[in-house]
């Protein structure tokens, strides 16, 4: 643990990371400004990398605020979601989550984690995908395009979500379950750890639902297709973006938030979207 919470452990963030809790300062004050915005009780994990980087953090979230303020960022991450091709399997019966020890109290926190992450992964996929067209100068896009949905701010997610659980503070079954599933759909090894994953860990027989729920869907290419066209939409959502962005002079690590943000769109947040869609579409009842 170092400056303002840095976390580089494999056990817990799997990038260096400042962690919510202790944050301070400038960075403590964004944080809360991303999760009241975003209207979630989470910080994702790429904007704590982000905050690594000396002046980035301030510089790329007043850059992409005023898309998000403006609702046209939740406008394009409704768009994103609604033009995935989700399959629609028989949704799990209360049955199912009882019989595997998931008691009411357990399924609305895990029903609020799958909210919360769907929301942000999709409106941070739709944001920074315009940061990182913005930051290699391409052109925007200024068509809304067919049936855009209505520009408006949802209502926050309200309750607050468990610990988010590092690898040593679970059983050793339950962190092979969060690496194997974490392995599903990825395109890089699973070098970044999805935090949804070890938010869900207090219910390891979730985890193990989920990925035996998950786990054809990635042997057959149905999850390899659905993570390239979430990519894909975010980044023609992000070229409609682009317009509503502030312009500022950039850090000397913007080059490093461009790395950071391509990472995490082709191999967490982009694997993410269409993962939490699955996983509520299963949940439905």
């Amino acid at each position: 643990m170092g400056r303002d919470g840095l976390n580089a452990s494999m056990q817990g963030d799997p990038v260096p990371a400042i962690t919510e809790s202790a944050a301070s300062g400038e960075t403590a004050l964004i944080f809360a400004d991303l999760r009241t915005t975003l209207g979630v009780g989470v910080v994702n994990l790429i904007w704590r990398h982000i905050a690594t980087f000396p002046g980035a953090l301030p510089w790329a979230w007043a850059t992409v605020k005023p898309v998000y303020v403006s609702g046209d960022v939740a406008m394009e991450a409704r768009r994103l979601k609604a033009g995935l091709a989700i399959p629609a399997p028989p949704a799990w019966p209360d049955s199912v989550l009882r019989g595997a020890g998931i008691d009411a109290a357990g399924e609305t926190s895990i029903r609020r984690i799958l909210a919360s992450y769907n929301r942000s992964n999709a409106m941070n996929l739709v944001a920074l995908s315009a940061l990182v067209r913005q930051i290699d100068g391409a052109p925007a896009d200024a068509s809304t395009g067919p049936a855009s949905p209505e520009r408006s701010q949802e209502a926050a997610i309200e309750g607050a979500l468990p610990s988010l659980l590092t690898l040593d503070q679970v059983s050793a079954d339950t962190a092979d379950l969060i690496r194997r599933i974490n392995l599903l759909g990825d395109r890089d090894q699973g070098r970044i750890l999805a935090s949804m994953y070890r938010h869900l860990a207090h219910w390891p027989a979730f985890l193990a639902l989920s990925y035996a729920h998950l786990a054809p869907l990635s042997a057959d290419g149905r999850l390899a297709n659905l993570i390239a066209q979430a990519i894909s939409l975010g980044d023609s959502a992000g070229a409609r973006l682009q317009a509503g962005m502030a312009v500022l002079p950039p850090p000397d690590t913007a080059d490093k938030v461009r790395r950071a943000a391509t990472d995490f769109i082709e191999h967490a947040i982009g694997k993410m979207v269409p993962i939490a869609a699955l996983l509520m579409q299963a949940l439905k009842s």
